[in-house]
């Protein structure tokens, strides 16, 4: 019975992979952390409800190879195109204004990363093709650096550029913390400025890079929206490896608990056996010992 109710336990221990293959789509999402997404608005932050779009947004594509590009003045591909969805949250929860060095905000510059890793891709995967990749840059629009218009133009050759356009046009004030401006001056971006959405700039990408601009809204019809788009690209066999931090052993447990039960039931059909044969061996002793 004790072995039973640990296999009911499910107790985990050490890591294994499992090997995937389901149908799907590629699709890299660029990510502005740059201290404009500081901004309160929405609320929190404009970085935090970023963050919760696209958790919303990978709950719709689960079969799908998702990848991240954080970037401010520069760009990094922080996550690979994965099937691991909580390896990319893992990255995702670790992506903050300090992730990229570089100060400013260069569009062109993570759809130039992006181009690179689709082309890095198919190299490895050559069957993947434009129809089934995509784009999707979440960003307030403030450039300070490149032209992402036509990096759009050219990143549509390769996949299409879907754009979520998070805060407000009205603007919201970014104030850059005071013990950081302390020992100088600092860029004026770092200083305290009114940063509004740039809707024109992002709808421009999105319609060089043929692809859709959203703004972002309170519920999760802009995701639904995405959603719709994304459904228009062509899904093909995705493989990959899916990480488990812990693998599930209940059943070194359960076969404890059916070999116990086993013997028990063994054990209940040979008892009445051998109890004959046990009395009938103490009745022939203690005849012989009368003899």
């Amino acid at each position: 019975m004790a072995f039973l109710l640990l296999a009911f336990a499910q107790p985990k221990w050490g890591q294994g992979m499992l090997s995937l293959g389901r149908e799907g789509r590629d699709i890299l999402i660029l990510l502005d952390t740059s201290e404009s997404m500081n901004a309160p608005n929405p609320a929190p932050t404009r970085l935090a409800k970023a963050r919760q779009k696209i958790e919303s947004l990978l709950e719709r594509l689960p079969g799908d190879r998702v990848g991240l590009i954080p970037f401010s003045g520069g760009s990094t591909l922080s996550c690979p195109l994965t099937v691991d969805h909580a390896h990319f949250k893992n990255a995702l929860m670790g992506v903050d204004t300090n992730t990229i060095d570089e100060e400013g905000t260069n569009i062109s510059s993570a759809m130039g990363t992006a181009k690179d890793t689709f082309s890095e891709d198919a190299l490895k995967n050559p069957e993947n093709g434009k129809q089934s990749r995509a784009v999707i840059l979440i960003s307030d629009g403030e450039q300070i650096a490149g032209d992402a218009v036509t990096t759009a133009k050219e990143l549509a050759k390769t996949s299409a550029v879907y754009v979520l356009g998070i805060g407000d046009p009205n603007g919201a004030l970014v104030d850059y913390p005071q013990f950081n401006l302390q020992y100088g001056v600092g860029p004026s971006q770092r200083q305290p400025h009114l940063s509004k959405l740039d809707e024109a700039t992002l709808a421009k990408v999105a319609t060089e890079g043929e692809g859709m601009y959203v703004r972002a809204t309170a519920d999760d019809s802009d995701v639904d929206r995405l959603t719709e788009a994304l459904e228009s690209l062509t899904s093909r066999a995705v493989s990959g490896e899916l990480r488990f931090n812990l693998v599930n052993r209940y059943q070194w447990p359960l076969a404890l608990s059916i070999l116990c039960f086993a013997l028990e039931g063994l054990w209940l059909v040979l008892m009445p056996t051998a109890r004959i044969w046990w009395l009938r061996r103490r009745r022939a002793r203690e005849e012989s010992a009368y003899v």
